[in-house]
């Protein structure tokens, strides 16, 4: 689940600043209608509207390309959008904005940096090249140690060197810096939160605990702080206290989107699955396009048998996101769940189409077309795993010849990994349910023995373990 960070770009007080300040101005009119643009523009932005922010400062910068809160303005809205959409040349397009701010500025205005410094780090996390973060780091350094850089700019430029660190997965030096922020500007909200999550990450439990009670302390009234240290219990397995800051979180504020989905997502991962189906619910009264609130809410759905609702919501997911490989593999597995064997291995060989790297998926179709009385066409299909060596076989091929019934029960469970813990029991949840489902297949021994041991695996995440589910309810009690 997706957690909520802090704004990398404080406007706070920036704006009547610069309308003061700013030279090379139309004369008169337009330099009022201008003034009013960039006033909605960054109310606009205060509101995550980016696309808005874009469109408006678009109109300023038509009229006067260098106007350099505009620029600033505009790329700052664009490196968001390219964050959110998971587009690099969003991301770009801002990062040049931003150069243009500077420039048009003469260098004078440190905040004109903070929009390409986030938009460096974050190009280094989409595409891998460290380079970009490593640059922004360089930048960071050389514009915070400059003579005339106040206290404030400076705490808000050390902490995009911090998030530069983490995006190079250099925690000690994120701390650093991070704890630097902190010693210039003690209320930096953004701050605090990236300390605690950055020691979270480093692996220090103790010390993210203290530093995100440190933030609810100083920030009591701040539903994002909750937000995130509810998504930092939820990852210690602490779901009631994880759920209460959720909730805190919305009373707060009751439009927070993120807050619903992270409640909504513990409440799965506790069971209560009509509870999560009413969380989301409400963000999707939120936000009417959030696939995620839709294949969410088909989960809690599915875990209810509410079948032709949770398919549904993964119709819609796919409405929405027509190429993202994940929506279809979800559509699969509820037509699956559903006993849909056929339309479910045509839903699966989608998924694989559009992702042919996901090989977890095809122990899945073959299984879906063995269902449907397609064992021809799926030994056809898959006649190469067949073929394989043992010692050129992954788990998924393994998985895949127990069904085909080339190995047996005890050659399947040999083959578990035993030496990575996590690794072990969820290839156990798999083995243990598709031994039970081939049981079933042919009306022999006990399937439910094996569905309840793939639950005793406590592979939640896995797809076989919310099947074990729905099997062991569906069978006579």
């Amino acid at each position: 689940m997706t957690r909520v960070t802090a704004g990398c770009i404080a406007l706070t007080a920036l704006f009547i600043t610069f309308v003061a300040q700013l030279s090379a101005q139309p004369a008169s009119g337009a330099a009022d209608r201008h003034a009013e643009l960039r006033r909605q523009a960054d109310t606009a932005y205060r509101q995550r509207d980016f696309a808005r922010t874009v469109e408006l400062t678009s109109n300023v910068l038509t009229e006067n390309p260098q106007d350099a809160v505009a620029l600033y303005l505009r790329g700052s809205a664009r490196v968001e959008m390219g964050i959110t959409q998971n587009n690099s040349n969003f991301i770009r397009e801002g990062i040049e904005d931003a150069r243009k701010a500077i420039s048009a500025d003469g260098a004078k205005r440190p905040d004109f940096y903070l929009p390409y410094l986030y938009g460096m780090s974050h190009l280094t996390a989409m595409e891998g090249d460290r380079s970009h973060a490593e640059m922004a780091v360089k930048v960071a350094t050389d514009i915070a140690n400059r003579d005339d850089i106040l206290n404030k700019a400076k705490s808000n430029l050390l902490y995009q060197k911090a998030l530069a660190y983490s995006k190079l997965e250099d925690y000690p030096q994120a701390v650093d810096a991070l704890r630097e922020t902190l010693r210039l500007d003690a209320n930096h909200l953004a701050g605090h939160l990236a300390l605690a999550d950055v020691l979270a990450r480093k692996g220090d439990i103790k010390d993210a605990d203290a530093a995100f009670t440190k933030a609810v302390e100083l920030f009591p009234e701040n539903a994002l702080v909750f937000n995130n240290r509810g998504m930092f219990y939820q990852t210690q397995s602490r779901n009631a206290d994880a759920i209460a800051d959720f909730s805190k979180a919305i009373e707060l504020d009751g439009n927070q989107l993120q807050s619903y989905l992270n409640r909504g997502f513990t409440r799965l991962n506790t069971g209560d699955h009509a509870g999560a189906e009413a969380d989301f619910n409400r963000a999707i009264e939120l936000s009417p396009d959030n696939a995620p609130a839709y294949a969410l809410r088909a989960t809690a759905e599915l875990l209810q048998h509410k079948t032709n609702e949770a398919l549904h919501d993964y119709l819609k997911v796919i409405e929405l996101r027509p190429s993202y490989p994940p929506a279809r593999a979800d559509i699969a597995f509820a037509y699956f769940f559903a006993g849909h064997y056929e339309t479910a291995g045509q839903a699966f060989e989608q998924a694989l189409i559009l992702a042919p790297e996901s090989k977890y998926l095809v122990p899945w179709r073959y299984a879906a077309m063995s269902l449907a009385g397609q064992q021809a066409a799926a030994n056809q299909a898959y006649a190469e795993i067949a073929n394989k060596a043992p010692e050129m076989r992954d788990w998924f091929d393994t998985l895949t010849l127990f069904f085909m019934e080339k190995i047996d029960e005890r050659e399947l469970l040999t083959s578990i990994d035993s030496k990575d813990a996590a690794l072990r029991d969820a290839q156990l949840c798999e083995a243990y349910y598709f031994v039970g489902l081939k049981l079933q297949q042919q009306g022999q021994g006990d399937p439910s023995r094996y569905f309840r041991r793939a639950l005793q695996a406590q592979a939640k995440q896995l797809s076989a373990y919310r099947a074990a589910q729905l099997a062991l309810e569906s069978m006579p009690q």
